[in-house]
């Protein structure tokens, strides 16, 4: 995009070519929770379930999740 600095749109253009070619999964860890906790190890990812069934907000996302 010719909107974005140049090193963002470099950051940007590694990550969509890791979802082309499967080198780069947003579910892959380390990821934590709100509180810190590591909910994916490093090296592990989340299954399609565990996507699914997440009851829980990651690291730097504010706000709740309903009761």
């Amino acid at each position: 995009n010719a909107n974005l600095p140049a090193d963002v749109a470099a950051d940007a253009n590694k990550v969509i070519s890791g979802w082309k070619d499967g080198s780069w999964d947003v579910f892959s860890g380390p990821i934590k929770d709100q509180s810190g906790n590591v909910k994916v190890a490093d090296g592990s990812k989340l299954s399609y379930g565990d996507i699914l069934g997440m009851n829980w907000l990651v690291e730097g996302v504010e706000g709740t999740l309903p009761s």
